[in-house]
């Protein structure tokens, strides 16, 4: 039994609405579960809290209301479902202008996309180029300080 059913069934317990069956499976479970019966006890708690709100009477005049509202309802002629069926010809849109107007928004979302995916290549390619001369330089750099420390080493080395 799920959790979802155990909680269903510890309702059903505590409102009196269970089977002499059910009745059983749930007091088995009350003695060995420590969870369910806190979840007893928080369904217990919570009949409590409802009812000790206050009570408050419906209006003298909702039921009159209620009865006129449901009368004048009730007199409204039914909407034909001849009339609803299909909207008349004259509303109605081309086929080549609803078919186009599809197409066409096709087409300008597929241009976005190509354009997006094109500015963001071109990107990507720029960032490579600007990566690959940084990189050149480095090495530039990285073997004129070297030269420059082995040549302060060779008098050393000499002497």
């Amino acid at each position: 039994m799920n959790d979802q059913e155990q909680k269903q069934l510890l309702s059903a317990y505590f409102d009196n609405e269970v089977t002499p069956e059910e009745r059983a499976k749930v007091e088995d479970l009350l003695e060995s579960s420590i969870d369910a019966r806190q979840a007893l006890e928080e369904i217990s708690q919570l009949a409590e809290f409802i009812r000790s709100l206050p009570k408050e009477a419906a209006p003298e005049t909702l039921a009159s209301t209620i009865m006129q509202q449901t009368e004048r309802e009730m007199s409204l002629p039914l909407p034909s479902v001849a009339n609803n069926a299909s909207p008349s010809t004259a509303s109605r849109k081309p086929f080549w202008l609803v078919w186009g107007g599809g197409l066409l928004a096709t087409v300008a979302m597929l241009f976005v996309a190509t354009r997006l995916f094109h500015v963001n290549e071109s990107e990507n390619n720029a960032s490579k180029s600007t990566a690959m001369t940084s990189s050149s330089n480095a090495d530039e750099t990285d073997g004129f300080v070297l030269e420059k420390e082995v040549s302060s080493l060779q008098p050393v080395m000499k002497a």
